[in-house]
């Protein structure tokens, strides 16, 4: 069990090593809502004029493809307004064959790489099934 006295020896420890809070990933929840972090779409080159996603899904991993344009059979990639009128970096979308993979609640998966740019102006990235297993896994799902 992680008390409050063993969470800060262990958050010292990780800053000692240079180990990160948090590592780039998909938090999926078990309605099909996956949320992309903003660090995470800031390093894929992810705007807020890209619209929709498509998902392919086999027994490993996921391909995503973010694009520009509204696609027939794609999610819709909502990027969340603030009551002030901003954009929220943040992005999520929903997937169900997805969201099977992560039954048990609500779930963190990695993105593998950097995402691939294509010539049309997609993004094309690939989600390991693979749990997260970082500090802020340590620290809070213990």
């Amino acid at each position: 069990m992680v008390t409050p006295q063993n969470r800060e020896s262990l958050i010292r420890i990780l800053r000692y090593m240079h180990v990160g809070k948090r590592q780039h990933h998909v938090t999926v929840h078990h309605n099909g809502r996956c949320l992309v972090r903003a660090a995470v779409l800031r390093r894929m080159g992810v705007t807020p004029d890209y619209v929709s996603v498509l998902v392919s899904v086999d027994d490993t991993s996921a391909d995503i493809v973010f694009c520009r344009t509204s696609v027939p059979g794609s999610s819709r990639l909502v990027h969340p307004v603030r009551p002030t009128g901003t954009v929220c970096a943040c992005a999520y979308f929903y997937c169900k064959r997805i969201s099977r993979v992560a039954s048990s609640g609500k779930m963190r998966l990695r993105f593998l790489g950097r995402g691939e740019h294509k010539p049309d102006g997609t993004i094309r990235v690939r989600l390991s099934f693979s749990p997260v297993r970082d500090a802020h896994s340590l620290l809070y799902n213990s």
